[in-house]
């Protein structure tokens, strides 16, 4: 109801305390905040960073800023610029989406 309403900061709040971070991210990349659904996902979902930078890149593409979104690195092709996402990607794995508000067990 929420998000029909435009009230997307309510509905990220209530998303976010039921632990659906699928519809965190996407109520964030809905709303064209595609930085924090990116810094989102890599706390919570890193299987779907990769994808998300891409979007923003292009996003920044779209609106002319190409030098930005040539900056910005992704997660894909880039592990060294990334500590730690192996590890980040099997955690996610062994955690059920349920499990948000407890942290990683």
């Amino acid at each position: 109801m929420a998000t029909e309403a435009c009230q997307n900061n309510i509905a990220f709040t209530c998303q976010l305390a039921l632990g659906n971070v699928s519809n965190c991210i996407d109520i964030l990349v809905s709303t064209g905040r595609y930085p924090e659904a990116v810094l989102f996902s890599r706390t919570y979902k890193p299987s779907l960073t990769a994808g998300l930078v891409e979007t923003w890149k292009s996003e920044m593409v779209k609106s002319g800023k190409e030098k930005i979104a040539k900056s910005i690195a992704s997660p894909d092709g880039n592990l060294d610029l990334f500590p730690g996402w192996t590890d980040a990607l099997e955690q996610e794995h062994g955690v059920d989406e349920g499990t948000l508000i407890h942290g990683w067990d």
